[in-house]
């Protein structure tokens, strides 16, 4: 009872991560096509989705180690895929960070052309290990390292 509970919140949390991102590179570009207010409160909702994805992303690890603890007090047996899955959420995480968190800072820089590109790079490398983790979440129903 309690291992499904906490999938269905890890599962909402990381849907939450991915859709927040969803709108993040359109966000950035439109920012810089405005000035003045519109700049601003453009860039503030980026910020404002960043956290949320930050949240998000640091719940669904919480909710992904604490179903591995409850599993493994139940006796259930995960595989390689499992492992590969709770050390790459760490990995997105950093990506998040580290990576996305810091250059949409930088577009109200110097350089906002620049940070641009970087968004979209890190938005887009954070969704690419968004789903090599689901895909690894679902190894089990495809046979692999069970």
């Amino acid at each position: 009872m309690l291992k499904n509970l906490l999938v269905i919140l890890h599962a909402l949390a990381a849907i939450g991560f991915f859709g927040l991102g969803l709108p993040l590179a359109r966000m950035a570009k439109a920012a810089l096509t405005r000035s003045g207010d519109a700049r601003a409160a453009l860039l503030e909702q980026g910020a404002l989705s960043i956290r949320g994805m930050t949240g998000a992303g640091v719940f669904a690890a919480i909710t992904a180690f604490a179903t591995l603890v409850v599993g493994i007090q139940q006796g259930v047996p995960y595989g390689w895929p499992y492992h590969a899955a709770s050390l790459l959420i760490l990995v997105l995480l950093a990506v998040h960070v580290f990576g996305t968190a810091r250059v949409w800072k930088g577009l109200s820089g110097d350089a906002p052309e620049t940070a641009l590109g970087k968004v979209s790079a890190f938005v887009g490398l954070s969704h690419l290990l968004w789903l090599a983790l689901f895909l690894l979440m679902f190894a089990k129903y495809f046979g692999i390292g069970v």
